[in-house]
C-alpha cells in the first residue's frame, strides 16, 4: 500500500524524481516519464496524497494534474468528480471514507478520535504526546474524516496534519541518510 508521496532531486542526473514509500517499507523511483505510464486512478489517489505536504511538492502535482487533464481529454472528458480516498476492511472489501464521521471516544481511560466507523472494526488515533506513533496512513484517514465543526476537532485536525508533515519529513529524512545522491527539494 502506498503510504506517502514526496519530491526529490538527483544531483548527478540533475532530474527530479518521486519516491513513492509504500507502508511495507519499499521505495520506488518515480520520473515524470514514467507519470506517463500511470493510471488515472492511482494518479488521483497520489495527488491526494500531496495535498498536506510543504511546497516542494507543487511542481509534481502540476505534472500529475496535466498528465490527468491530456487522459480526460483522450478519453471524451465528463464531469471530474472529487476524489473519495478508499481502504480495505477486514474481509479485503474496498470501501469509501466516510466525511466528517470520526469522533472522539474514552477507550482505556484514555481519550482517543476514532474513524473508519462504518467498517466492522474501526481504527484509533491516539492525541497528545502519543500522536507520534500513529502511523502515516492512519493521520492522513483521520485527517480526511475528522470535521471542523466543534473547535475542539478542528483543533485537533490541524495538530494531525501537523504531525502528518512531520512524520512524512522524518520519513524523507531517514531515506535521505541512505542514499547519498539525492537531496531534498526546497
Amino acid at each position: 500500500m502506498l503510504e506517502s508521496v514526496q519530491m526529490i532531486f538527483h544531483k548527478v542526473l540533475k532530474k527530479e524524481f518521486l519516491l513513492y514509500f509504500m507502508a511495507d517499507g519499499r521505495v520506488y523511483k518515480v520520473t515524470e516519464s514514467d507519470i506517463n505510464l500511470k493510471s488515472y486512478e492511482e494518479l488521483e489517489y497520489v495527488l491526494y496524497l500531496l495535498k498536506v505536504k510543504n511546497r516542494s511538492t507543487h511542481d509534481a502535482a502540476l505534472v500529475i494534474r496535466e498528465r490527468m487533464l491530456r487522459s480526460k481529454i483522450i478519453l471524451g472528458g465528463g464531469v471530474s468528480s472529487a476524489y473519495i480516498p478508499k481502504y480495505r476492511d477486514a474481509y479485503g472489501k474496498i470501501v469509501e471514507m466516510k466525511r466528517n464521521s470520526a469522533r472522539f471516544r474514552t477507550a482505556l481511560e484514555m481519550k482517543v478520535l476514532e474513524f473508519n466507523l462504518e467498517s466492522d472494526k474501526p481504527f484509533y488515533i491516539k492525541l497528545g504526546n502519543e500522536m507520534r506513533k500513529n502511523s502515516i496512513y492512519s493521520l492522513r484517514a483521520a485527517i480526511y474524516q475528522t470535521g471542523e465543526g466543534d473547535p475542539e476537532l478542528k483543533e485537533l485536525k490541524e495538530n494531525m496534519i501537523a504531525e502528518l508533515e512531520r512524520a512524512e519529513r522524518r520519513l524523507l529524512t531517514d531515506y535521505l541518510r541512505t542514499v547519498p545522491d539525492i537531496q531534498e527539494i526546497k
